[in-house]
């Protein structure tokens, strides 16, 4: 019997044991691949906290100590990854991201850090329109000068250099409600 919520979850190509997605995680960090690591656990973060799993939180926080990713850009979250036709690194103006989100969110305790991690695992334009969507809903994001979704978009691709495709639209980047708990850092709490 597992000691997790579930003994099975779906995960990339079909249902896979919690177990054998944490001996992979251990498998990668001996080999190194501190990334891939990183991107596994995160999923199987997303997963944990959707099913308020705490036995597996747990598990999953005592291997996020035994990655270390090297830092190949100005972030102190992990590396940049490509962006775009060009394949050049994507470096964040954290300065100018946090100055959209109020005091509370950028404060110690706040959600900031996990905001930048997870910019750090992105892999695509349509993640990072959909972490541009996350923020735009959060009531922790300022939204000043931006009068719709479009205006905020092409700033934060501006803000992170990331590509900016104009066909994405809201309705193009909903999340299901597994992806969307990702976001958790993103919502009010009491």
């Amino acid at each position: 019997m597992s000691r997790y919520k579930h003994e099975y979850i779906e995960y990339d190509q079909g249902p896979q044991t919690i177990e054998s997605l944490l001996q992979r995680v251990r498998t990668l960090i001996e080999f190194g691949d501190h990334h891939t690591a990183k991107e596994v656990l995160f999923d199987l973060q997303c997963y944990a906290i959707a099913e308020g799993d705490e036995a597996l939180q747990r598990d999953i926080a005592a291997l996020y100590e035994r990655v270390s990713l090297p830092k190949i850009n100005t972030s102190p979250y992990g590396p940049a990854l490509p962006a775009g036709k060009n394949n050049l690194p994507i470096t964040f103006d954290e300065e100018r991201l946090k100055s959209h989100f109020n005091f509370k969110f950028k404060g110690q305790d706040g959600g900031f850090p996990h905001l930048m991690e997870m910019l750090g695992t992105a892999k695509d334009s349509k993640r990072y329109a959909q972490i541009a969507f996350q923020i735009y809903n959060s009531p922790y994001f300022v939204k000043g000068d931006f009068r719709n979704f479009a205006s905020w978009y092409q700033a934060f691709c501006d803000i992170v250099g990331c590509e900016y495709v104009k066909s994405y639209k809201p309705s193009k980047l909903k999340l299901s409600s597994k992806e969307a708990a990702c976001f958790y850092f993103l919502e009010k709490h009491q």
